[in-house]
């Protein structure tokens, strides 16, 4: 692999994260949208280079979100959760056991729930009353981590079939010879 070629995407795939990361604290009708856009270009990352660019470019876009974002608290589900998930996602399909794939993701993700449940409680809202049974909350919160992965999925999908050939065809012409 090109260093200088993956320090350039990087960059160029952090500029592009903390612009949606941005996006997503102005119009807060697509805020959820845009905050799950703000981690696909990880896989994207991760699909063009390694594992060790994927996490430099997120201790990048993590400082920088937290730099540059005038609420701090819209960059939290990014730095906390979506950041990092493309990376853990990679790490867990490398496994051929569909049980210990899940198995890892979901280890993640309750693990991050918990750790925001546990914010909220105790530190933000010490007081509150839930409407709704906590059992409930955690079963609505599994079903959208599972549409998340598979419409994550289906990004990737996408990506390898149409941009990432084009991507190819392009850099195999620009190449020195």
């Amino acid at each position: 692999m090109n260093q200088n070629r993956d320090l350039a995407l990087a960059g160029i795939m952090t500029a592009v994260t903390v612009i949606l990361l941005f996006a997503a604290m102005i119009v807060p009708n697509l805020k959820l949208v845009l905050y799950g856009l703000s981690s696909l270009p990880m896989a994207a990352l991760l699909l063009e280079t390694n594992r060790r660019t994927g996490i430099m470019f997120y201790i990048a876009t993590a400082a920088l979100a937290l730099i540059l974002l005038p609420d701090k608290m819209a960059a939290l589900p990014y730095v906390t959760v979506l950041g990092l998930y493309g990376l853990i996602k990679a790490v867990a399909e490398k496994f051929p056991n569909r049980i210990i794939e899940w198995t890892i993701k979901e280890i993640y993700f309750n693990a991050t729930l918990f750790l925001y449940g546990l914010l909220i409680y105790k530190v933000f809202m010490p007081n509150i009353t839930f409407p709704i049974p906590i059992w409930a909350v955690v079963l609505c919160a599994e079903a959208l981590f599972v549409a998340y992965d598979y419409i994550y999925s289906i990004c990737i999908l996408y990506y390898e079939k149409l941009f990432r050939q084009n991507i190819k065809r392009f850099t195999h012409f620009t190449k020195k010879r």
